[in-house]
């Protein structure tokens, strides 16, 4: 190397393949966080939960429980507890 001569760095290739790399690294990453938010809800929205009527009718039935021990029905109370579930 002379004195008056600039040391070459890096071709500017290798620094574009490196640029290129990290954005298609990045590209792949946020697809895969999409993916995976994706599954996840696919997946809360897929848990089995009781249809509301069945809610419904369970709190009828335990709404006439109340009613029948505060009455002093405790037969019948406990008979429409056993429905409600």
């Amino acid at each position: 190397m002379t004195a008056g001569s600039v040391r070459s760095h890096a071709p500017m290739s290798t620094f574009l393949d490196r640029l290129s790399f990290r954005r298609t690294r990045r590209a792949l990453l946020a697809l895969l966080l999409a993916l995976d938010l994706l599954a996840a809800n696919a997946a809360l929205l897929t848990v089995a939960r009781p249809a509301a009527a069945q809610q419904s009718e369970a709190d009828v039935f335990v709404a006439q429980a109340i009613l029948a021990y505060d009455a002093r029905r405790y037969d019948e109370a406990l008979s429409l507890l056993k429905e409600a579930l």
